[in-house]
């Protein structure tokens, strides 16, 4: 079976599942693979992230105790030579969830702090936050379409060696902001993405780029109007169906006007996998993402598989 190099060290999609942070249209490292003209390509994702954080910061206190799953499907076509069209439909879930007792666990095993964790009732759904003007509250289990995204992208360079794409994407206010499915407005965002083969076995990544975010309904006024972000990845190809990966993403902080570090912290997301090739069009990412180093912004921990589908 012939390897595709550039589609086995494409990039995990991941993104910051915080509930406050997810409803926003952030970009995210697609990669710099584009369909042919005339060709489709398609994937399917199912992530589902843990978090609990309590924290007072004034007049200010925030809550996140509960899952949140995210269900992608993303449908890309080329229409010109370069040129590629795209759209994702989300299906976003929040609740109890059941990885309390498997995280504490976890914790215990190599002496990682709590944080209140192992002291709190279990599997228990509690999005809250009380500030001076406004308060938000989502302590029951919801489930819907979330906000569909867009995509457009233009090849700039490609070789045999190196690949670099630009990149734009739209997302529409189709989620439901009172229950965190959607922001309720309209964002946006362009980036640039490479990456470069250095042998036969190894190749490196990159990306760099700004979402424009608009005034949404939750906690109107309060979200940057930029949110800068990038990542880096590298990618170990063991054998034509084994390629494991490493990925660090981050973005600048979504909120303003806030002291609390949930909503106004830089994220980093750590993100270890590899991809499982079945045959030359089918190929699967087994992603585990990590919050470090700072731990409060975004989920203890989140888990994706990725499915995805390339023409010939």
């Amino acid at each position: 079976m012939a390897a595709n190099v550039l589609a086995d060290s494409a990039p995990f999609v991941v993104t910051n599942q915080n509930p406050f942070v997810s409803a926003h249209g952030l970009g995210r490292d697609l990669g710099t693979q584009l369909a042919e003209p005339g060709q489709l390509r398609w994937s399917a994702a199912y992530s589902v992230a843990s978090q609990f954080e309590i924290a007072d910061r004034g007049a200010e206190r925030i809550t996140i105790d509960g899952e949140s799953a995210r269900t992608e499907l993303r449908l890309f076509w080329g229409v010109a030579p370069g040129w590629e069209l795209g759209i994702e439909v989300p299906y976003m879930a929040h609740d109890g969830g059941f990885l309390d007792d498997l995280i504490i666990d976890w914790h215990d095993w190599f002496n990682l702090p709590q944080n209140g964790r192992d002291l709190a009732a279990r599997d228990v759904l509690r999005f809250s936050y009380i500030g001076p003007t406004d308060a938000l509250l989502l302590n029951r289990d919801v489930s819907g379409l979330g906000d569909v995204q867009l995509f457009a992208a233009r090849q700039l360079q490609t070789s045999d060696h190196a690949s670099t794409v630009l990149r734009a994407h739209l997302k529409l206010p189709t989620g439901d902001a009172d229950d965190l499915l959607g922001s309720g407005s309209l964002d946006g965002g362009v980036s640039v993405h490479h990456q470069r083969r250095l042998n036969d076995w190894l190749s490196l990544g990159g990306w760099l780029g700004a979402s424009y975010l608009g005034d949404g309904d939750i906690l109107p006024g309060r979200s940057r109007s930029v949110v800068a972000q990038g990542g880096l990845r590298t990618a170990v190809m063991v054998n034509d169906r084994v390629t494991l990966k490493v990925q660090w993403d981050v973005h600048s902080q979504v909120y303003k006007d806030t002291r609390l570090q949930q909503l106004n912290e830089v994220a980093y997301l750590l993100s270890l996998g590899g991809t499982l090739r079945f045959n030359p069009r089918h190929a699967l990412d087994i992603v585990v993402v990590e919050n470090y180093p700072h731990p409060q912004i975004s989920p203890d921990v989140a888990f994706q598989l990725h499915w995805r589908w390339m023409p010939d």
